[in-house]
């Protein structure tokens, strides 16, 4: 009887420590501080990897020389050039090498950028100065 009574409490002492933990947990999760810290993560995480994919990594950009990039030629072409399996090896690589090469490329992104601003550019309708204008210009 004793140990029952001993056993009931340690398991009510563990229920309140759970408890306890499983409301400030909650507590921590709903505070507007807390709220706005992982918001704001999540903001400079985002602008991280836009930055990442248009500028590259700054290791990148250190290191980088034409006798690396001939180097990675050719261990490209070597990859291809080998058995069937080496090959496999390669195409499972792609994504990952088209994506290191796409990286760290601004001009490609700023060419890119100015496409789509032409784009938009020439669906919008003419406004009334645009069309005053060019009946100067005519």
């Amino acid at each position: 009887m004793v140990e029952r009574t001993t056993e009931l409490r340690h398991e009510i002492e563990g229920t309140r420590d759970q408890l306890g933990d499983t409301l400030e947990a909650i507590g921590d999760r709903v505070s507007p501080g807390r709220v706005v810290e992982r918001r704001w993560n999540r903001v400079r995480s985002s602008v991280t990897n836009a930055r990442v994919s248009v500028m590259g990594r700054p290791s990148d950009t250190s290191n980088a020389s034409s006798g690396e990039a001939r180097g990675a030629t050719g261990a490209v072409s070597d990859a291809i050039s080998g058995t069937a399996g080496s090959v496999k090896d390669a195409v499972h690589g792609a994504p990952q090498s088209l994506q290191e090469t796409t990286e760290g490329n601004p001009l490609l992104a700023g060419a890119i950028a100015f496409g789509v601003g032409l784009l938009i550019g020439s669906i919008a309708p003419e406004s009334e100065a645009e069309k005053t204008m060019v009946g100067y210009v005519a």
